[in-house]
C-alpha cells in the first residue's frame, strides 16, 4: 500500500508542473509512504508549490499531521496493550493453578481451567480435600473373639 502511494505521489508531482527540488521530492515521497493518504499528499504538493510558501513550516505542519493519531486511536491502542498484558497474566495464573492442582493430585488441563466457572474449580478442590479424609477414617468393626 505505502509503496504504491509513493508512485502515486510522484505522478501527482509530475501533473502539477511545479519544479520541486530533490529535498522536496524526497519529503513528499516519505510523507506519502507514512500516511498512505492521497488527499493529504495532494494538499502538501499544493502548499509546497505556492510561490511564497515557507517550505520548512509546511513540512513541519505535515509531519505533525503524519505523527498525530486521533485521541480515540491512541486510547484503543492503550486498551489493546492492557488487554494483551492481562491475557499474559491470565495465562500465567492458569498455569500456576494447574501446577498446584496437579501437585495435589487433581489432573486438569489449562483449557479446562480457563473455560470452567470459578465455582466448579472450587468444588473440585473441596472434593479433593475430602477424599484424603475419607481414606483416613477408621470404620469401627466388631472385635474378633479372643483365642
Amino acid at each position: 500500500m505505502s509503496l504504491i502511494m509513493i508512485t502515486e505521489a510522484m505522478k501527482l508531482m509530475e501533473e502539477t508542473d511545479a519544479d520541486f527540488g530533490m529535498e522536496d521530492k524526497e519529503f513528499i515521497a516519505q510523507y506519502a509512504f507514512r500516511t498512505g493518504d492521497t488527499d493529504l499528499v495532494k494538499k502538501l504538493i499544493e502548499e509546497l508549490q505556492e510561490k511564497d510558501a515557507d517550505r520548512e513550516k509546511v513540512k513541519t505542519k505535515y509531519m505533525q499531521l503524519a505523527d498525530k493519531k486521533p485521541e480515540w486511536a491512541e486510547q484503543i491502542e492503550n486498551l489493546l496493550i492492557a488487554l494483551e498484558m492481562y491475557r499474559i497474566e491470565e495465562d500465567k495464573a492458569v498455569k500456576r493453578i494447574t501446577d498446584f492442582l496437579t501437585a495435589h493430585g487433581i489432573d486438569i488441563s489449562e483449557s479446562v481451567v480457563k473455560d470452567s466457572d470459578v465455582s466448579d474449580i472450587k468444588n473440585m478442590i473441596s472434593e479433593a480435600k475430602e477424599e484424603p479424609l475419607k481414606e483416613q477414617e477408621v470404620i469401627p468393626t466388631e472385635k474378633a473373639p479372643a483365642l
